[in-house]
């Protein structure tokens, strides 16, 4: 009995310190696997958790002791570096983007033409501000229209498919036509358009410059033109009717010579002494009216002379009123008392015939 008694307490007592070891060595296998399993687990959780929000500046600050983790901590970090590279990357492109699109945008919106993009059915996809500028319509306005709301001509899809059919094969076109504004008026413009190949939906692009001032200019310049072609044809008239003055005169001159003789020698009491002057008469207002015709063709010297002023123009009266037509009146009213005047009497028929026709043109219908 007292060896089994003894035998008893010396196995309690082994057991108990079995049952301490047992317990130690799980406390130091729990410490040591926190330390060891745990904890790196936690901390590769909440570095995932961190890079999965955009923090790619994190790293699990592991020391890489265990050869399984290290292995491990070391792919996660250089797929984080890898991703904060990445990042960095792409941040410097989309700020280099960002860039490109505001200088773009700049660009187009201080372009002097108007710019149009429509899709193949000619929906408005994107317009400038000059385009806004031109058609009195606002942007969001435009981008709810349609090329065939802003083009003056009428067409409609069937004509708008044949033309991108070709637009397509040829790739750019360029076209004159008008386009309506917003308060109706309509103006020419000169528009090239591109066909704009793509994967998804071709698109077109379409610069449209507002050529009023040019096509005023052309007007203008065909003006001009036709007035100096006016001036050459009245050159040319002006330099006939000095020819056939010159001449005129030549033969006036030899009727009013003769005319002149033959009274002289004939006596005034016969019958035809009467005749002979009225036909000297005639023949020097034929002579005036030559001289008047010289003068319109400038080919007529400056011969100035005294003058009575009143006598001068009742000279040009008939002239003034077959120049002014039969249904304006000339009513010819002199002054009493005028001093004579040193001047071309020509140059006088000239400036009086200039001031009649302008009056004449200021007429409409009947005046005097």
């Amino acid at each position: 009995k007292e060896l089994y008694a003894d035998a008893k307490r010396q196995m309690t007592v082994n057991l108990l310190f079995l049952c301490g070891c047992a317990i130690a060595f799980a406390v130091v296998l729990f410490a040591y696997g926190r330390r060891v399993i745990s904890d790196p687990l936690r901390r590769l959780l909440t570095t995932t958790r961190e890079v999965s929000s955009g923090n790619f500046s994190t790293r699990t600050g592991l020391s890489y002791q265990s050869p399984e983790f290290g292995v491990l901590a070391r792919a996660i970090d250089g797929m984080i570096a890898a991703l904060e590279a990445d990042a960095s990357h792409r941040q410097e492109q989309e700020k280099a983007l960002r860039e490109s699109e505001t200088r773009f945008k700049a660009l187009v919106n201080n372009a002097a033409d108007a710019i149009y993009l429509a899709d193949a059915r000619g929906r408005l996809l994107d317009v400038n501000t000059e385009a806004e500028r031109q058609t009195g319509y606002s942007r969001e306005e435009l981008l709810r229209m349609g090329i065939d709301d802003i083009d003056a001509q009428a067409h409609d899809d069937a004509m708008l498919a044949p033309f991108f059919e070709d637009l397509a094969r040829v790739g750019k076109i360029t076209l004159d036509t008008a386009h309506r504004s917003k308060d109706g008026t309509i103006y020419p413009v000169e528009v090239r358009v591109v066909y704009l190949p793509s994967a998804t939906a071709p698109m077109v692009l379409g610069v449209a410059r507002d050529i009023t001032e040019r096509r005023r200019a052309e007007e203008e310049q065909t003006r001009l033109e036709a007035q100096l072609q006016q001036g050459h044809k009245l050159q040319a008239v002006g330099q006939l009717a000095g020819g056939v003055a010159h001449d005129f005169n030549n033969m006036l001159g030899v009727i009013i010579g003769y005319s002149e003789m033959i009274l002289e020698q004939v006596d005034p009491s016969q019958q035809f002494h009467a005749e002979l002057a009225e036909i000297q008469k005639a023949a020097r207002r034929s002579a005036d009216l030559t001289r008047q015709l010289l003068t319109f063709a400038r080919k007529q010297t400056v011969t100035p002379k005294v003058l009575d002023l009143n006598q001068t123009i009742e000279g040009m009266l008939t002239m003034l009123r077959r120049l002014i037509g039969e249904n304006i009146s000339l009513m010819w009213m002199p002054g009493s008392g005028l001093w004579s005047i040193y001047m071309d009497p020509s140059q006088t028929d000239q400036i009086l015939a200039n001031l009649c026709v302008n009056a004449r043109d200021a007429i409409t219908g009947v005046g005097e």
